[in-house]
């Protein structure tokens, strides 16, 4: 697999793998929405400001000031990185459910990270991410998956309510797997005959019929 080098000292911004595995580079967001004419240089001025105060992300603060969506922000980002984003209309936060992703990230580093699995192709797999530029996260997803990732792109809003369903109908399946399995040997057992019932010997009498007295 190609290393990604690390950003140059003084550099714009950093690099990151697009799904096609081109090797991407890319301003930091900020730069970018101006480059796009989102923004102007005044308003990300303003939302630094804002950031020193507030913490958070700068996509963040953006959102909460009303200069932008999030729907924007991802829109952003999927151009400059050429990365699919989700939208209503795509359906991309569709997880596939016979591909035991639920076991390969779990539940707790889905919702802290805001990470949703799609599918698995080898040892591709491809994620959900409000932000694809946390190489620290990426980093590790890498670590806990063993696998090499592909973004796509969504909103936190999507991702929250779309992790929520996929690990309720993944919690759901191994239920019913579950119940499924315990009614199987059930039954398995009521259909196992008794020796003893079975016929009419007791245990250790000869099954030689006594010939009849004459």
């Amino acid at each position: 697999t190609d290393a990604i080098p690390p950003a140059r000292a003084g550099s714009t911004g950093c690099q990151i793998k697009s799904d096609q595995g081109v090797i991407v580079q890319h301003l930091k967001l900020g730069e970018l929405l101006i480059k796009q004419g989102m923004i102007t240089e005044d308003q990300l001025n303003k939302a630094i400001e804002l950031q020193k105060k507030e913490r958070g992300r700068i996509g963040e603060i953006l959102v909460k000031m009303g200069i932008l969506s999030e729907e924007d922000i991802i829109a952003a980002l999927g151009a400059q990185l050429k990365i699919p984003h989700s939208t209503h209309e795509n359906k991309l936060l569709h997880p596939a459910t016979d591909q035991n992703l639920d076991k390969l990230i779990s539940h707790d580093f889905a919702k802290t990270n805001l990470v949703l699995p799609i599918s698995r192709k080898g040892n591709v797999l491809t994620c959900a991410v409000s932000d694809p530029l946390d190489l620290l996260m990426t980093d590790n997803l890498k670590m806990v998956t063993g696998c090499e990732i592909n973004f796509i792109i969504a909103t936190r809003k999507d991702l929250i309510a779309a992790i929520q369903n996929f690990y309720t109908i993944a919690r759901s399946q191994i239920v019913n797997e579950a119940i499924a399995a315990e009614q199987s040997e059930e039954t398995h057992n009521n259909k196992t005959p008794d020796p003893v019932a079975a016929g009419s010997n007791r245990p250790g009498e000869s099954i030689l019929k006594k010939p009849q007295a004459i």
